[in-house]
């Protein structure tokens, strides 16, 4: 609900508008850096879970496979 009162708001629309291009950016590194044809992409933690905050960044997000303690665990075990 705060995000969605934001868009009323010109000046928190530029800055949800700004942030989404920052965090489009950043994914566009992590894509590019994990060499990969058609990666695919999913959220993690919530500011990227939000529908409109994804909307502002612009990339299709798939559901995470598992919480993030998985993939920590996952990690951990394939470097031994």
């Amino acid at each position: 609900p705060i995000v969605l009162g934001c868009l009323q708001d010109p000046v928190a629309l530029a800055i949800l508008e700004a942030a989404g291009t920052e965090l489009r950016k950043l994914c566009e590194i992590a894509i590019h850096k994990a060499g990969l044809p058609k990666p695919r992409c999913s959220y993690a933690g919530g500011v990227a879970a939000h529908p409109v905050i994804q909307k502002f960044i612009g990339i299709s997000f798939h559901e995470p496979a598992g919480p993030p303690e998985e993939g920590a665990i996952l990690l951990a075990q394939s470097m031994g």
